[in-house]
């Protein structure tokens, strides 16, 4: 699914920034478009790291994902077997970085009943 973020300007025409995220949370699905197209500001966006985007995951998107609004960011390391989670402030500011490995649970900074077990994440 496309997911078009609009960063710090007030109308999408001014930085149209298209992202296709490997896992997207949307709470507003009026913003969804008839083409299944989505605008606005995901509350969670996971993506899964692979050779062709690791650099891309980890500094473009991870910027343009805080400079947007996104609240909460995973970036899961499959090789390695840990989660980088990412929870941003209001302010657009990284609030918390933490990383889990195999055997610890994560718990979602915005969804409070969201834990993720990494051992049946990466089983």
């Amino acid at each position: 699914m496309d997911v078009r973020l609009f960063g710090f300007a007030t109308k999408f025409e001014e930085d149209p920034n298209v992202v296709q995220p490997d896992i997207v949370v949307i709470c507003d699905e009026d913003k969804v478009n008839e083409d299944s197209k989505y605008e606005g500001i995901p509350t969670l966006i996971v993506e899964v790291l692979s050779p062709l985007t690791k650099g891309k995951d980890m500094a473009a998107k991870l910027n343009l994902y805080l400079n947007s609004g996104v609240s909460e960011y995973l970036i899961v390391d499959v090789d390695n077997k840990n989660i980088m989670q990412y929870a941003f402030s209001q302010e657009r500011d990284i609030e918390s970085l933490n990383t889990f490995c195999e055997g610890d649970t994560l718990k979602s900074t915005v969804f409070e009943d969201l834990e993720l077990s990494l051992r049946d994440v990466f089983q």
